[in-house]
């Protein structure tokens, strides 16, 4: 069985990779665990920082801050648009991401948690 909806999801994403090819998009592949300060910086904290896992790290680890595995793509993909100097006429940037997903879902088991990913 396994096997099988490994298959299926190989042949789905060659579809879309394909779509995506058609439509001049560019495929990323982006870390999954961003800091808190750019969760900030792109508005998604205040509104999302209860459906994230957040990690704390010891003082003197990435400056002991608060990472958040992420949820959606748009912070990464804010950091890949802004790494180089564009200009209008290249707009839109299309870029397609396959990197899971991952979000706490109250709910989704008895006890009132969960994680959901988008991943494998």
């Amino acid at each position: 069985m396994r096997i099988a909806v490994a298959l299926a999801r190989a042949q789905l994403m060659e579809f879309m990779r394909s779509l995506y090819h058609q439509r001049a998009y560019q495929e990323v592949i982006t870390p999954q665990l961003f800091s808190k300060t750019l969760w900030e910086t792109s508005g998604h904290w205040d509104n999302y920082k209860e459906d994230m896992f957040v990690l704390e790290l010891p003082a003197g680890k990435h400056d002991g801050g608060l990472l958040g595995l992420k949820p959606m793509n748009c912070p990464g993909h804010c950091l890949i648009f802004d790494h180089e100097y564009r200009s209008y006429r290249e707009l839109p940037v299309r870029l397609a991401d396959f990197s899971p997903l991952h979000r706490y879902a109250r709910g989704v088991r008895r006890d009132g948690g969960g994680l959901t990913s988008s991943g494998y």
